[in-house]
């Protein structure tokens, strides 16, 4: 179990990442994403970067989980904090679920890289 594990962590890291690259802002304010539609569309061919890592069937959830959690993450002054166990925690008791350590280390394992393609530049 553990090969496929490592191999789900891959796959949605890379949908995470590649949504990321997609949404950051250019220098002249638009998206990535808008910058290569509008070459595509001028081209006529789909530029690579399009081309978004799918997620393994199933494990959407997580990435539910972890953009809800992302989306509550307390500013970090000059940083990106990481989403912390003790909020982790407080999701499944506000939710009333209950995530396995394999869940929660899928999700810690999003976050890390979601920061990381977050503080690229």
């Amino acid at each position: 179990m553990r090969g496929n594990h490592v191999i789900l962590l891959a796959l949605i890291a890379a949908h995470v990442r590649a949504q990321i690259k997609l949404g950051k802002k250019r220098a002249d304010g638009s998206s990535e994403l808008d910058h290569l539609r509008a070459l595509e569309k001028s081209t006529g061919k789909t530029p690579p970067e399009l081309e978004v890592p799918a997620i393994p069937a199933g494990s959407d959830y997580l990435l539910r989980v972890f953009m809800e959690l992302h989306c509550s993450r307390p500013a970090g002054g000059m940083s990106i904090s990481p989403i912390l166990f003790s909020e982790l925690l407080a999701y499944q008791q506000v939710f009333k679920v209950e995530l396995s350590p394999f869940e929660v280390e899928t999700i810690v394992f999003i976050d890390r890289a979601a920061i990381q393609e977050m503080t690229e530049k």
